[in-house]
Formats: structure tokens, C-alpha cells, sequence
């Protein structure tokens, strides 16, 4: 199994499909940390992703220096996630857990 298919858990009746458009469209909207994001998704960064009713989402992301790890929430129906980090939003660890549902979504099937 993929390793974004192991960090992102799906509610039983959430639509794949739908998660995946929203978190593209959301993922759009990140101008300046889109390619940070990329780069902490692919580096393993993203330790759990859950996606439950009314696409809510709740994940844990590691820091660059791996000291710590942020806490994102948000809801991808509101196309807005929000981090504990100082930035708040649309930082590299909410498009690094966007990267990891849009890949989730498309690749993992349970």
C-alpha cells in the first residue's frame, strides 16, 4: 500500500471524487507555498489525514526541522484549511496535506 494511501483516512461515506476536486480547487488557491507543500508531501511530512462527514478534515503535519508537528483543520466543502503554525493558512503544511488527500483520493481504494 502507498504511503498517502496509509496517512489519509476516509469516512466510509465520503465520495473520493468529489474530496479530490475540492482539495485541487483548494490547492489552487495557494500561491506562494504551493511548491513547499509539494516538496513536505513528498518528503514524508504528512503523518495523518482524516476526512470525515461534511469533508472535515483533521491532520497532523511534521515541521521542516521534524521538532514538531502542526495540527490542520478545516473543512474542504468551505475550500479553506487552517494551521497551527504562525503563518495560519495557506502555508506549505496545509498544501502538503492537500497534495496528500488529492493523492489519496485518486490512488487508494479501501
Amino acid at each position: 500500500m502507498r504511503e498517502s494511501c496509509r496517512s489519509v483516512v476516509h469516512s466510509p461515506h465520503v465520495d473520493r471524487t468529489l474530496v479530490r476536486l475540492l482539495a485541487s480547487q483548494a490547492l489552487s488557491k495557494i500561491v506562494g507555498s504551493h511548491e513547499r507543500g509539494r516538496a513536505m508531501y513528498r518528503a514524508g511530512a504528512v503523518l495523518a489525514v482524516t476526512i470525515g462527514a461534511e469533508h472535515a478534515v483533521s491532520a497532523r503535519v511534521r515541521s521542516a526541522t521534524r521538532a514538531r508537528a502542526y495540527s490542520v483543520s478545516g473543512t474542504l466543502s468551505h475550500g479553506r484549511l487552517y494551521c497551527q503554525c504562525a503563518w495560519g493558512g495557506d502555508c506549505k503544511h496545509v498544501a502538503a496535506v492537500l497534495f496528500a488527500i488529492a493523492q489519496a483520493s485518486a490512488r487508494c481504494h479501501r
